[in-house]
């Protein structure tokens, strides 16, 4: 995958989907699909350039209480509607039930995330599917779409894995996707500091195993990614006016 500038500087794990192959002769349109953590703090010239890229739905996809400890800010200029899609963490749940009282191992935590995104899958696929849907009806409206949740790499990249399979992204391209977290994210410092250093790698990094279980999940459930987001729009053909909406010839 060719590294580019970051479409905000304070905010590098912020980027559009557009440009990835979609299919015999296709790629997704630009300016339409973008991921992100949640957006917090940026620079006045990150706010202006948000301005430019003039999003119309954000897609959130925190917690609850993620979402209410540390609201999103956006530019006010912006008639941005708020489509809350709250998927729980749970890592720390899974870490407890797996360490008890002994100490915490980066086995355990590694284990505790593939838990989490089997869990995504098992526990929460309705909000992803309706995830999907509302960013594809948006896109069919030639709405622009952010979705983020905290960190902007494990919900927000199985969202990502969801609409680029429907989209008919190869596998290796989901996959350069869902990884190029590890080069342009780094966890905030009040974040990491609760979080045991034998954990940390686990859970501040994205690993390949990680989206392999969820797509493993999807996989045996649902016929697979593409499968499961052509379900969520409706059926075939809703999934054709979406693939339309947000391709275009490469």
């Amino acid at each position: 995958m060719t590294a580019t500038a970051p479409l905000l500087p304070g905010m590098p794990n912020f980027r559009d989907l557009g440009g990835a192959p979609a299919g015999p002769g296709r790629r997704v349109r630009r300016g339409l699909l973008f991921r992100a953590p949640a957006p917090r703090a940026l620079p006045p010239e990150d706010m202006a350039r948000l301005e430019t890229l003039r999003p119309a739905v954000i897609i959130d996809l925190r917690g609850k209480l993620e979402a209410a400890e540390r609201p999103s800010e956006l530019p006010a200029s912006l008639p941005i509607r708020r489509a809350p899609h709250p998927v729980e963490p749970r890592t720390r749940a899974f870490m407890v039930e797996l360490v008890g009282s002994g100490p915490i191992t980066p086995a355990h935590a590694h284990e505790a995330m593939v838990r989490s995104y089997r869990g995504y899958v098992n526990d929460f696929g309705d909000i992803f599917a309706s995830a999907v849907r509302t960013a594809a009806e948006a896109a069919i409206n030639g709405e622009a779409v952010i979705f983020h949740c905290t960190a902007g790499k494990d919900r927000t990249g199985l969202t990502a894995a969801l609409l680029l399979s429907l989209l008919g992204a190869p596998r290796d391209h989901i996959f350069a996707d869902y990884l190029r977290t590890n080069d342009l994210w780094r966890p905030d410092p009040q974040l990491s500091g609760h979080v045991d250093e034998a954990a940390r790698s686990a859970m501040f990094s994205v690993h390949p195993e990680y989206l392999e279980e969820a797509l493993g999940v999807l996989e045996a459930r649902h016929g697979g990614p593409a499968a499961f987001a052509t379900k969520a729009l409706g059926g075939d053909a809703a999934a054709a006016r979406a693939i339309e909406a947000l391709t275009e010839p490469s």
